[in-house]
């Protein structure tokens, strides 16, 4: 059976993830307030590291899924793990792209989320906030040079989610910006050519890499 310390634990964190499914903050602060919870590594992995049993998801993720900014900041100060993934390759980023909530993807960003990364169907987060709709969020993953084309494992790229569920401002907006960043590709391009005629600068250079 239990030992005393470890149902305690057990119930804590039974509590911690009430809490977090109900957006109680003040509760799930309480769970994280005891240093002697998160010295045991086996909970501190339960509590901000690993997807739950109960839920198939971390900590992080589930606070990025209810959009709460409070408890998202509160486990990353807490030393939650920002690029977790669940068991289908689904990290907090993702799940904060499908909720749908700017303050929270701005909050991951910032966190030093991975915005490249893809589930284990190949879905980017870019796709995932496309196929529902969240232009804002859409406009934020944008703006970190994000490959709006990359398709998934079905061959559907971001504008293919975007519009297989109507969401024609978000295709616009793709569109415009795989639009704006060819001239400004080949602006660079022609600006970088020599006497030969060869191009200087070419999408690598202008990505960063």
């Amino acid at each position: 059976g239990f030992t005393g310390g470890v149902l305690a634990d057990e119930l804590s964190v039974r509590e911690f993830l009430e809490a977090l499914r109900h957006r109680n903050v003040d509760v799930a602060k309480k769970c994280l307030a005891s240093p002697t919870r998160l010295s045991n590594s086996a909970l501190r992995c339960v509590l901000l590291e690993g997807p739950h049993t109960m839920f198939h998801m971390s900590s992080l993720m589930l606070a990025a899924h209810y959009a709460s900014v409070t408890l998202c900041d509160t486990l990353l100060r807490h030393g939650a793990d920002v690029d977790a993934t669940d068991v289908q390759g689904l990290t907090p980023l993702h799940y904060a792209a499908q909720s749908g909530d700017p303050m929270v993807v701005a909050q991951l960003l910032k966190a030093g989320a991975n915005a490249h990364r893809l589930c284990r169907r190949g879905v980017s987060i870019l796709s995932t906030a496309a196929a529902c709709g969240h232009d804002e969020v859409v406009s934020l993953l944008l703006s970190e040079s994000l490959l709006c084309d990359m398709p998934d494992e079905a061959g559907a790229t971001a504008r293919h989610h975007a519009a297989q569920r109507g969401h024609c401002d978000v295709v616009k907006k793709l569109l415009q910006w795989m639009g704006t960043a060819a001239v400004q590709e080949e602006t660079i391009a022609k600006a970088g050519r020599g006497a030969t005629g060869k191009v200087g600068v070419n999408a690598a250079t202008l990505n960063g890499k």
